[in-house]
């Protein structure tokens, strides 16, 4: 399952990326931009849609479209809107798939986290695939290490581990 970003939902990307996936059996659950034009088909019994698009110079498709809400950093609400090629919603509900695009939008966070708040958006300073290697080990552990602090405050605090900040953590534990 090939997950995205609305960056991704766009038309080059509907034009390109989708027809090829659905004909190698592949599938896609990508946020789409609200701009994107889809004629609605049938409601299914989830409250998705399947819906038509007509890629830029493609042939219509038939996709499913969910729309719903997923928790950001900071505890509110954000709309998201998705298409994916799993148009059976009785085996893969719009609640399920609207939890896993959370948690992968968890997973972009946590590694920008690693990238621009541990590492200073810096490249890494090694020279040869050895120490890359090395240095990539060293990022990943002081990201646990800051990650296992995170969990001790919030079960302290009684909240969840996503309302901790990583940057107020890192600095705590930097010394």
């Amino acid at each position: 399952l090939t997950l995205g970003d609305r960056y991704y939902g766009v038309g080059k990307c509907v034009a390109e990326v989708i027809p090829d996936d659905q004909r190698q059996r592949r599938h896609f659950l990508f946020r789409v931009r609200a701009n994107l034009q889809a004629r609605r088909i049938k409601r299914l019994g989830d409250g998705s849609w399947l819906v038509e698009i007509t890629p830029p110079g493609g042939q219509p498709l038939t996709l499913r479209e969910i729309r719903g809400r997923v928790r950001g950093r900071t505890g509110g609400w954000k709309p998201v809107r998705l298409w994916t090629s799993l148009l059976e919603a009785t085996r893969y509900p719009a609640v399920e798939l609207l939890a896993l695009y959370g948690q992968r939008w968890e997973q972009e966070i946590a590694t920008d986290e690693l990238k621009h708040k541990l590492h200073g958006g810096h490249l890494l300073k090694s020279h040869t695939p050895h120490t890359a290697a090395q240095e990539l080990a060293a990022l990943l552990i002081a990201q646990a290490v800051v990650a296992r602090q995170r969990l001790a405050v919030a079960a302290h605090a009684g909240v969840s581990p996503l309302r901790v900040s990583f940057a107020k953590t890192l600095r705590h534990v930097q010394s």
